[in-house]
């Protein structure tokens, strides 16, 4: 794998040098008064940052499911500590309704910054058209590829920009109706080696 595309899009990283090939952050105060306007819209919201310079400032309190090893700095308000560009503010309310969330801030954020599904029970507020398929173009451009010569998989609301990129795009038969939508074939669940299933048919030519 030479590419990876990380915090839905928000940074792009060569796995083979180490070196970062995108970075794609909020200005700081444009961050901080969004944060600013989650606090006054979510009642009993807890926030996390993400910095660009790979710091990851966690609100006391914040504890969603994230990868085994994967931690951050807690903190007693993260939005006082930020101090320069933040890549992404995870946004988790004790009602987890991510759909009720992003509803609420649409309107109200400031120029420049969005509030989309995290792709886990949070919502999150990064820089306007960054996704994990505008992301991919970049890594498409450096070799002169198509989003026809793509191959995507998907099964969350962050993979539906993604799918609607790629050529061939898959999603899991787990996924929302939305991502399914998003999506020219349905494969089967993560729990059945959907993924194996398909790349497997398209490697032997079926």
């Amino acid at each position: 794998m030479e590419y990876a595309v990380c915090l839905n899009g928000a940074v792009v990283v060569n796995c083979l040098t180490g070196a970062t090939i995108a970075t794609r952050a909020m200005p700081m105060q444009r961050a901080i008064e969004a944060a600013h306007v989650a606090r006054r819209l979510l009642p009993n919201v807890l926030l996390a940052a993400d910095m660009a310079d790979g710091r990851h400032l966690w609100e006391a309190g914040f504890a969603p499911e994230m990868p085994e090893g994967f931690a951050g700095a807690t903190v007693d308000d993260p939005v006082k500590l930020v101090d320069g560009a933040v890549l992404t503010w995870l946004l988790e309310t004790p009602e987890a309704d991510v759909v009720a969330m992003i509803s609420a801030l649409r309107d109200h954020l400031p120029l420049g910054v969005e509030c989309r599904s995290s792709g886990l029970d949070m919502a999150e507020i990064a820089a306007h058209g960054v996704t994990k398929a505008s992301s991919l173009q970049i890594v498409a451009d450096l070799h002169e590829l198509d989003a026809s010569d793509a191959v995507a998989f998907g099964d969350g609301m962050n993979d539906v920009e993604m799918l609607r990129w790629a050529g061939h795009s898959v999603a899991m038969a787990n996924a929302p109706d939305a991502v399914k939508a998003a999506a020219g074939e349905v494969a089967r669940g993560n729990d059945e080696d959907g993924v194996a299933i398909v790349l497997e048919s398209i490697l032997s030519g079926v």
